[in-house]
């Protein structure tokens, strides 16, 4: 299971879009209201790592985010 956690809270959506076109995982929650935004995914380890690695350079490949 991964719980990732981002700010703004909108952000998680793609983050969510993109582990789940690089990765056979399943969504359990998405939350995208208030400060953060939070996901939960389930599925196999490597299956979470290639979500969790897919999520993050999507977010960090965001343009104006410090």
């Amino acid at each position: 299971m991964l719980v990732l956690e981002c700010a703004p809270a909108a952000y998680i959506n793609y983050a969510c879009n993109e582990a789940e076109k690089r990765a056979n995982i399943k969504i359990i929650h998405v939350s995208s209201v208030g400060r953060f935004g939070r996901m939960w995914l389930s599925g196999t380890e490597s299956e979470i790592v290639t979500a969790k690695n897919a999520a993050i350079q999507a977010l960090e490949s965001l343009e104006g985010k410090e």
